[in-house]
């Protein structure tokens, strides 16, 4: 029977417990046919008897118990957590040993063999949610056992109870530890989101809530002290440091040390955005200056006028930052002055070139024309003629453009010659520089 037992998987406990229970009732049926003969004479000796059947049930029971203690049943169920523990399934090896605990709570092999598995379980630090869905699972049943047990076994259940909250803290202090060398080793964005995963754990502790407001603090230290701060990094400490402070204080009498800190938190914030103030203003500037010596003679006016629109949108960004000061505001200020007087210089210049090439091409048309020309081929000149815009002629340009306009007048003696003449000029698209 014995090695029929230590062939049994641990997990068959429960039906060892059932077919137990199932014994015991006909030991009671036997004892409550022996009794109620012997007590039959009597109400008081049937109350008796009822007496001594639950005492001798409780007997009977405890006696099952302490068989299988003292046998191989729980070295074997130890035997099978310890195979599932070497394989890393610890939810299985935790839950068996628990439900064994829920039997022999006083046995201390199965309370050292759980302790090491909790430890196990909490040397974890790099999957937290699963270390803290074995911990919580832990604390669920073994809260649900000290409901149902009886009260002989109460104070071993709270000690496991203290046991598993006992690890939790453990391994709480060992996860601070665990961000700390991940924030040494500049894995932010680890650290952010292990912090922001279990706000609601470390919030419910005044000391871990400081551990953790204080690395965020030191981080922010790190920061300002850069010459290249990142900003956005900066933005999503402040924002953790101050949800973390928000969810201590529901439950908390006192957090002004905490708010204190978190003070100083945005007194860095502030100085980090100056900084990054400060070289966007000079980023700016130097632009600016860069801009002013630009000729940009390849450049048409509406590529330029995009130009200078961007960087006056950059300028009024700037401009309307409170935390710029009124020295810099004023050195954007002559800075886009400066850009536009160039630009418009550009323009000028690039508009007069314009202007001399179509005056040169305009006079080239002129030229054309001969005295000796007859009507048709005066008609047909006017093909040409008619695309000068009279409007961008330089005065001598135009001058000469009137002579030969007269001269023509004079050689088309015929109305319906100078009808024509006229309508075909006028039917040419104008030119413009």
């Amino acid at each position: 029977m014995k090695e029929n037992e230590r062939e049994k998987d641990p997990q068959d406990q429960e039906g060892e417990s059932h077919i137990t229970n199932q014994k015991e009732p006909v030991i009671s049926k036997l004892t409550v046919v022996v009794l109620m003969i012997l007590c039959s004479a009597s109400v008081a000796t049937s109350l008796l008897a009822l007496l001594m059947l639950n005492h001798f049930i409780g007997a009977t029971r405890l006696a099952i118990i302490r068989a299988r203690d003292d046998g191989s049943l729980v070295r074997d169920i130890i035997k099978q957590a310890d195979l599932r523990l070497s394989s890393s399934d610890y939810e299985t090896a935790h839950l068996m040993i628990l439900n064994s605990l829920k039997i022999f709570p006083d046995n201390a092999k199965l309370l050292n063999e759980y302790d090491q598995i909790l430890s196990a379980v909490i040397s974890n630090v790099d999957n937290p949610q699963a270390v803290f869905g074995i911990l919580n699972d832990g604390e669920t049943l073994i809260i649900k056992f000290m409901s149902e047990a009886e009260p002989s076994h109460f104070l071993s259940l709270n000690r496991i109870l203290k046991l598993i909250r006992d690890k939790r803290s453990k391994y709480l202090e060992n996860m601070v530890k665990y961000i700390r060398k991940l924030e040494e080793e500049g894995n932010t964005d680890r650290v952010n989101l292990l912090i922001k995963n279990f706000l609601h754990v470390f919030s419910s502790s005044r000391e871990l809530t400081d551990n953790i407001v204080d690395l965020l603090l030191k981080r922010l230290e790190r920061l300002s002290a850069l010459e290249n701060p990142s900003l956005n990094l900066a933005y999503v400490t402040l924002e953790m440091a101050v949800s973390l402070e928000e969810r201590f204080a529901l439950n908390a009498v006192d957090s002004t040390s905490i708010k204190d800190r978190i003070d100083r938190i945005n007194e860095l914030i502030s100085d980090i955005e100056r900084k990054e103030l400060n070289k966007e203003v000079d980023s700016l500037c130097s632009e600016l200056e860069r801009e002013q010596l630009q000729p940009y003679p390849d450049m048409d006016e509406a590529e330029l006028s995009a130009k200078v629109q961007n960087l006056l949108a950059k300028a009024q960004r700037l401009i309307n930052n409170p935390l710029l000061e009124n020295s810099d505001r004023e050195r954007i200020y002559e800075g886009m002055y400066n850009v536009q007087k160039a630009m418009q210089k550009t323009l000028e210049e690039k508009s007069l070139r314009n202007l001399k090439d179509y005056n040169r091409w305009a006079l080239e048309i002129l030229k054309v024309y001969s005295q000796d020309w007859n009507v048709s081929q005066i008609q047909q000149y006017a093909k040409e003629l008619g695309q000068i815009d009279t409007r961008y002629l330089f005065p001598e340009v135009n001058v000469y453009y009137n002579w030969v306009l007269s001269k023509i007048v004079e050689k088309l003696k015929k109305e319906n010659d100078l009808k024509v003449f006229v309508d075909t000029m006028f039917n040419q698209g104008k030119r413009s520089p």
